[in-house]
């Protein structure tokens, strides 16, 4: 499951609520193929309606055995809440540095 380009991480994720956007400061750890490394995020969010939310923000990967390596990205993305503790995500992350690439990314977030 580890062999090339899966990605398996875990984030805690503290909210700041405001009026008319939410922000939320990210932090974690991750497995990419081979490298492990952390993560760092500030992530804006809209509510659309109810269950659809627009968010965008500052992503980070710092990482690296031989020296410290850094990436950044701009997210893009939608959450769909069909249950109170699962959604469906729906993220484009646009490199913003020349060592970062795009990633298209989907997935089921489960909140506890």
């Amino acid at each position: 499951i580890l062999e090339g380009n899966n990605f398996i991480g875990v984030d805690v994720k503290k909210p700041f609520h405001t009026e008319y956007i939410d922000i939320a400061a990210k932090a974690g750890v991750h497995i990419y193929g081979s490298k492990i490394g952390v993560d760092a995020s500030i992530i804006g969010s809209i509510d659309i309606d109810n269950d659809l939310t627009f968010f965008t923000g500052l992503d980070s990967d710092l990482y690296g055995a031989n020296g410290l390596k850094i990436d950044f990205w701009l997210p893009i993305g939608i959450e769909y809440n069909f249950h109170p503790k699962l959604t469906l995500i729906g993220e484009l992350n646009l490199a913003i540095n020349e060592r970062a690439f795009n990633i298209w990314q989907t997935g089921l977030r489960f909140y506890l």
